[in-house]
């Protein structure tokens, strides 16, 4: 078995965790403090970690896992988002934001190893996944509705991937 943990190099932060085993890249959503919720800086260190997957010839297969064992992904850290508008900074206009490399831009297979909550944006990552594998105190939503807020793709795609009215549910 080799292992090589090359994590902040790649990812250029401490909010992902990136590492190789065997032909696996694991990469770990690292705020388990914030639920795994995706920040602008944890955005960009998941997109460089993807992209070193890609690069590397001997990963066949990428596996995305939350940290802390409460939650896979909370979601959008509305929070940070919040700072970031507060300081005249609109989402999407960020330098770098239109570089995004997300689960779905992967050509290898990723699988969403899902322990805790994946709600909002975090239900849709696992959803971008090509398989998710949850544990039994896994739990699935899209709150955005909640908040004023309109869900992303996983409003679009939860239809096509289980039954209607189950998703009608969620």
């Amino acid at each position: 078995m080799t292992t090589t943990t090359a994590g902040f190099e790649i990812t250029k932060s401490s909010t992902i965790i990136y590492e190789k085993k065997d032909g696996t890249a694991w990469i770990t959503l690292n705020r388990p403090e914030r639920m795994n919720a995706l920040s602008f800086e944890l955005g960009g260190a998941m997109s460089r970690a993807l992209r070193e997957a890609v690069r590397d010839e001997e990963v066949m297969v990428v596996i995305i896992t939350g940290a802390g064992g409460r939650a896979f992904c909370a979601g959008n850290d509305l929070k940070d988002a919040a700072e970031r508008y507060a300081q005249g900074i609109v989402p999407g206009t960020e330098q770098g934001s239109g570089d995004r490399y997300g689960a779905e831009d992967c050509p290898k297979p990723v699988i969403a190893a899902i322990d805790g909550y994946a709600v909002a944006g975090g239900m849709e990552l696992s959803m971008s996944c090509d398989i998710r594998i949850a544990t039994e105190k896994s739990m699935f939503g899209l709150p955005e509705i909640k908040r004023g807020r309109m869900a992303g793709r996983g409003l679009v795609h939860l239809g096509r991937m289980i039954p209607l009215g189950e998703a009608k549910l969620i």
